[in-house]
């Protein structure tokens, strides 16, 4: 997989299978405590609109006593939280 050339955007290849990389990411939050705000199957979206698109899958998660602070002192920030795994 190519580097995404997008500022603030971090690419990792992950050794392990889609299916397992997801749910893996999604185990550690809960272990971490840290609130799980939605998965969204974007490929499954597609399917529903009669399109393709390969394995996508799109983890939304934070902390809101953290974030909440930051998006009351900076509205904008509201754009960038709460973070995501795409």
């Amino acid at each position: 997989m190519a580097e995404d050339s997008e500022a603030g955007v971090v690419t990792k290849v992950s050794p392990r299978s889609f299916a397992d990389t997801v749910t893996r990411l999604t185990d550690l939050l809960a272990e971490k405590n840290v609130k799980l705000f939605s998965v969204i199957d974007q490929r499954a979206a597609a399917r529903d609109a009669g399109l393709d698109l390969r394995d996508t899958t799109l983890v939304i998660f934070g902390n809101p006593a953290a974030g909440t602070p930051v998006m009351d002192a900076s509205p904008l920030s509201a754009l960038d939280l709460p973070l995501k795994v795409l």
